[in-house]
């Protein structure tokens, strides 16, 4: 009868209490390091907190002579619609510095985009 221990009735209730046992500890040890976790995410939390507020007030004690200014490049270049006004007025007989008068451009992007374009057709 090698397997009597096992057909004993009190052994299925010290198995239950042995896995309840694990149960708990295993709970409590999470418990614990959700505590851990939480107080150093309050302090994290603490320390940002902080310094938003610094950086709140430097941004309100900041002025516009404070940053830098930047320059506007101005925007030069022809889209296609312009470029394709320009190649048909070309092609009508005006003169490069016209068209680029009445395009409102340089006159030597004019002449190269007249230059480039006869470059293309041959």
């Amino acid at each position: 009868m090698p397997l009597n221990w096992m057909l004993h009735p009190a052994l299925p209730l010290a198995v239950a209490a042995l896995c309840l046992t694990l149960a708990l500890v295993l709970f409590l040890s999470l418990k614990r390091d959700l505590q851990v976790a939480e107080k150093r995410w309050a302090g994290e939390r603490q320390s940002l907190l902080t310094a938003i507020a610094q950086l709140r007030g430097a941004a309100s004690t900041a002025t516009v002579e404070d940053t830098p200014a930047v320059e506007s490049v101005p925007v030069t270049g022809m889209n296609p619609n312009r470029r394709a006004q320009a190649l048909r007025m070309s092609r009508s007989g005006e003169r490069p510095d016209l068209i680029a008068a009445s395009l409102g451009v340089p006159p030597r992007e004019i002449e190269l985009l007249l230059k480039v374009h006869r470059l293309t057709l041959q």
